[in-house]
């Protein structure tokens, strides 16, 4: 393939064609390769806050069903308001 540009020329056979493609090709596949790894690090990134998130809810949510467990318990051994005829017919 021959290229005129003002008054020179330049040959390219196809071997030069090919590794030409070849470092293009690989130019191309290494940005990729970059941008994809950048969007895998955001994404486990975002991952882990979300998980740290959820531990907190889980364990909120834990303490509260034992805080509403031990009010429940209290309140039927006890016998207050609607509960004195459960703790009534317990006894």
């Amino acid at each position: 393939m021959i290229l005129l540009t003002h008054a020179i020329s330049i040959t390219f056979t196809l071997s030069d064609l090919l590794i030409l493609t070849g470092i293009i090709c690989l130019i191309i596949f290494t940005i990729y390769l970059v941008l994809t790894l950048k969007s895998l690090i955001a994404f486990l990134k975002q991952t882990t806050e979300l998980m740290e998130e959820s531990s907190k809810v889980i364990e909120d949510v834990q303490e509260k069903s034992k805080a509403l467990d031990i009010f429940v318990q209290d309140v039927v051994s006890n016998g207050k308001g609607v509960f004195k005829i459960i703790s009534a017919l317990k006894r």
